[in-house]
């Protein structure tokens, strides 16, 4: 059976974070668009080992989910405590948008998850307050205040999330979209990008 090892991907990780903590370089906003691509581009390393599984093999698929969750949520252990208060309400409020868009999902047909409702759940939650919930956190952190880097950012990160990685998603069985083309799903959440921004700036305005 074939093996896979998180060893170089964590320590990758950990040097990308260690360097975003430092504001004086001049790489600075090179870095953190490098960092966010690794992020949302990491499942596909992991991929890459579990497509040699057999097809269909759901208990890899949950590890796999679950794995994306919890090295999301480890990188908040270098996450300033004063800009999670500060940046918690948007990333809430764009995560609920999302929440919206996965309960049309199912009778829609947006998009498919092999296995049963427990499956499906466990698959949208994973996602949701995983990797989406944790990058949003990151990327305000990083770029709010310069709306074309928080743009610039956010286009990257939407176009490889809905073009290759769903391609790659869809070829081992994790989800598949439907009638929501890839065109149709970047669109959708880039525009939740924008519109999350918008209520940072007013959300942030009606405090002072």
């Amino acid at each position: 059976m074939a093996k896979f090892s998180l060893t170089g991907q964590k320590s990758c990780v950990w040097s990308n974070l260690s360097y975003l903590t430092d504001y004086n370089n001049n790489n600075f906003f090179t870095t953190a668009l490098l960092y966010f691509v690794y992020v949302e581009i990491l499942c596909i390393m992991q991929i890459k080992s579990l497509a040699l599984f057999k097809k269909g093999a759901t208990m890899l698929h949950n590890i796999f989910r679950l794995g994306m969750l919890l090295i999301s949520w480890s990188t908040l252990l270098l996450y300033p405590k004063r800009a999670i208060k500060r940046f918690l309400p948007v990333t809430i409020f764009v995560t609920a948008l999302v929440s919206i868009l996965l309960v049309l999902s199912h009778p829609y047909k947006l998009w498919k998850v092999p296995g049963d409702i427990g499956t499906r759940l466990f698959n949208d939650l994973s996602f949701t307050l995983g990797p989406f919930f944790v990058t949003n956190l990151w990327v305000f952190r990083l770029a709010y205040g310069s709306l074309w880097q928080y743009l610039g950012i956010n286009l990257v990160i939407d176009y490889l999330l809905a073009f290759p990685i769903t391609k790659l998603f869809k070829k081992i069985g994790i989800y598949q979209l439907e009638k929501l083309k890839p065109i149709h799903f970047f669109s959708i959440i880039y525009s939740f990008a924008i519109f999350a921004y918008g209520f940072q700036y007013f959300f942030q305005k009606s405090k002072r």
